[in-house]
């Protein structure tokens, strides 16, 4: 059995270098081969290369854009970010895309959401800015993407009625509605979406195995597990001039639904049935408003508030004929957010920028934990977590020369976090934290830039407590002593331009960590036994590393004879270190991306037809993480899906995809030990694996603008 495992092992190990090859010779090929084919065209002069690059209507329009969202998955050079809406306060959760220079006085609306109610027709061009532009807040991005919209009077509907069709799992409806309406100064809009889904990387079958290092088998059980969401979306926004200046409100409501069930046939060593439910309910209702001014003398004021409020219940039950386990965790949590930025220009070359953030945030979390009903002792089972959190800051943007600009400038970060429940404690932190950017931009062609900053991480407060994992049989623990992680980070990007619609950027990225967070013992005791238990919970284990590497790609095919063609290739490499705190050995950082990533789409648009067409493919990932008395390898092999869209005129479109297409694997390899990884010796190999089903998504999708 075990020479098995070896030869699988290698045969997968050998499959994975030659697609890292593969991809490797495509991407060099593609970049640097093609250089030669654009060295003799110019540069298209529509567009300006310096601190921000153009792009009107046109450009998009061969590609039969419906939304803006379609024009930004077309724009050159460009990665979209949606953000991280788990970052706690605003300026850290941005996404690169900004409309008409403000971002969303949201942190959850998704901004892919947001774009795909644009119309197209109503984007007047889109600005790639690099550089210092007055009245731009780049966010901590090296670049963004600026929406210009045509403001008119106008209204605009679209409605999408669509349906997911799952292998096994048959039919998922789901339907869109949006409206908007412009008139004078003023915008209304609003959207309603609801959706069930089934989730891609937990729904298929497989098998669950265990054998010992040398092969013997301990356990053989078929799985089928499913997980479905259904989820449901409202928002609205208003936007008119008030008091000299404008005024944007919005509210969102969102709720979700998941469950996910698990069935598994034990086979050996003996025959029985067991069972695995998890459900978690999930509300959030968000109210924000965003005002914005020009002030005497040039200056220009920006105010952003958000109140954000969330309620999550959660109740996991596993079952077989002799055990069983339940948890239950309700979840309360709220933020509060106001910051105020003022911009004055100095000078024509300088221009300085300074303003705060402030913030409260809460959790209040209840857990309790069962087994063959019998309650087990959690550490930080029942908990309140508050952080009160004040970040001045301070820029300068100066216009060196024409072809060179520096933005630099710091933050001070003061928080205080405190706990109440099974623990009280609390503690102050204060960070400073500064940033320079520095662009040069000696040709139409070509364009690098030079980021060095400190970056405090922010603390998850979900990993101030308790949580549970059925599939696995794990219980994780909180730990209040964790300490948010910092880092000296150096960026340097290389954007080449080949023509106009063409463009390759690298970036390589190098971080020097402080207090890496990780995954460490936590200890507890039982107040009426006096029993010591221990679980895996966050902590910081000392210092570490994370270097990437990322070329992008955007190179259209129609030199090479394929009219309307288009690649988009993406591949990072990542590399981490730390000292593990059990062994004292290097190894990676637990729970980071995986060492390789990367994808490659193909669009070809067939304007005569109204018609386009697509394929995706991306590489295999996998990532490992260290526990107490176990290593994990959680893995995803490659995906595939291919899409196709119709429109037959103005205010109809059809749309097809037909993705995973291979029925990827997924795979969760458990290396356990008979005593923690420093002392222990290797007991038994566990592997979860599911092979997802392939899916069909169909939508019809009618527009009135």
């Amino acid at each position: 059995m075990q020479v098995q495992q070896c030869r699988n092992a290698n045969r997968l190990s050998s499959v994975l270098n030659w697609r890292r090859q593969q991809w490797i010779w495509l991407v060099c090929t593609l970049c640097f081969g093609s250089a030669t084919c654009w060295a003799e065209e110019p540069v298209s002069t529509d567009v300006s290369f310096g601190g921000t690059k153009s792009f009107p209507a046109q450009f998009f329009a061969e590609s039969l854009p419906q939304t803006s969202w379609d024009m930004i998955t077309r724009l050159p050079g460009f990665t979209f970010s949606a953000g991280d809406e788990s970052v706690r306060g605003y300026s850290g959760s941005a996404g690169n895309v900004l409309i008409d220079g403000q971002r969303s006085a949201s942190k959850y609306q998704d901004l892919e959401g947001i774009l795909r109610r644009i119309p197209a027709s109503s984007v007047e061009r889109i600005d790639l800015i690099s550089g210092r532009v007055p009245e731009i807040d780049m966010q901590g991005h090296l670049v963004v993407a600026n929406i210009i919209r045509i403001h008119m009077s106008t209204v605009e509907m679209r409605v999408d009625a669509g349906v997911d069709l799952v292998s096994h799992l048959g039919s998922f409806p789901n339907g869109k509605a949006e409206a908007a309406r412009s008139w004078d100064d003023k915008r209304l809009e609003g959207s309603v979406h609801v959706s069930r889904i089934q989730d891609d990387d937990d729904s298929g079958e497989g098998f669950r195995s265990q054998v010992t290092p040398d092969g013997a088998w301990l356990r053989d059980a078929s799985a089928l597990q499913q997980e479905i969401e259904f989820v449901v979306q409202a928002t609205m926004g208003y936007e008119q001039d008030v008091l000299g200046g404008n005024l944007r409100l919005n509210a969102d409501y969102w709720s979700e639904d998941e469950v996910h069930k698990e069935e598994i046939e034990e086979k050996f060593p003996d025959s029985f049935l067991s069972q695995v439910n998890e459900q978690k309910e999930t509300h959030r209702l968000e109210f924000g408003g965003d005002f914005e001014q020009d002030l005497s003398s040039g200056s220009h004021l920006n105010v952003i508030a958000i109140q954000q409020f969330e309620s999550q219940d959660e109740h996991n039950f596993a079952q077989d004929p002799e055990n069983s386990a339940l948890f239950l965790q309700n979840n309360e949590s709220g933020e509060s957010i106001l910051r105020a930025v003022v911009q004055q220009p100095h000078n024509a070359t300088t221009r300085f920028e300074w303003g705060a953030e402030v913030a409260f945030n809460f959790l209040s979390s209840l857990s309790k934990s069962f087994e063959n009903g019998q309650m087990v002792t959690l550490p930080s089972a029942d908990v309140r977590v508050e952080e009160r959190r004040a970040e001045p800051f301070a820029k300068v943007n100066w216009d060196i020369r024409p072809s060179l600009s520096l933005r630099a400038g710091g933050a001070v970060e003061f928080s205080e976090i405190s706990q109440s429940g099974d623990r009280n404690l609390s503690k102050s932190l204060s960070y400073i934290k500064p940033s320079a950017l520095l662009t040069w931009t000696p040709s139409e062609r070509n364009q690098y830039r030079l980021k060095l900053e400190r970056q405090v991480g922010q603390l998850d407060f979900n990993d101030f407590v308790s949580s549970a994992e059925f599939s696995t049989g794990t219980i994780n623990a909180g730990n209040p002593e964790l300490e948010p992680f910092t880092s000296w980070d150096f960026t340097a990007t290389w954007v080449h331009q080949f023509a106009a619609d063409a463009a390759s950027v690298l970036t390589l990225h190098h971080a020097q960590i402080s207090d890496v967070v990780d995954l460490v013992p936590i200890y507890t005791v039982d107040p009426e036994s006096g029993e010591t238990g221990v679980f895996d919970g966050p902590g910081n284990i000392g210092a570490g590393w994370l270097t990437e590497a990322e070329l992008s790609l955007n190179l259209p095919f129609d030199r090479w004879g394929i009219k309307g063609g288009l690649i988009k290739a993406n591949l990072i490499y990542r590399d981490s270190s730390v000292t593990d705190p059990l062994t004292q050995q290097k190894r990676s950082i637990s729970g980071y991306i995986p060492p390789w990533e990367g994808s490659l789409e193909w669009f070809q648009d067939l304007p005569d037809r109204n018609f386009r067409w697509g394929a995706n493919v991306s590489l295999s990932i996998q990532s490992p993480s260290y526990r107490l008395d176990e290593t994990r390898v959680y893995a995803e092999h490659g995906w595939l899906g291919m899409f196709a869209e119709y429109n037959p005129s103005e205010r109809w479109s059809v749309r097809a995809e037909a993705q995973n297409l291979t029925g990827r694997e997924v795979r969760l390899t458990r290396t356990l030990y008979d005593a923690p990884r420093d002392t222990g010796e290797i007991d038994s190999i566990k592997v979860q694996s599911i092979d997802t089903y392939p899916f069909l998504y169909l939508q019809l999708s009618w527009r009135l603008n």
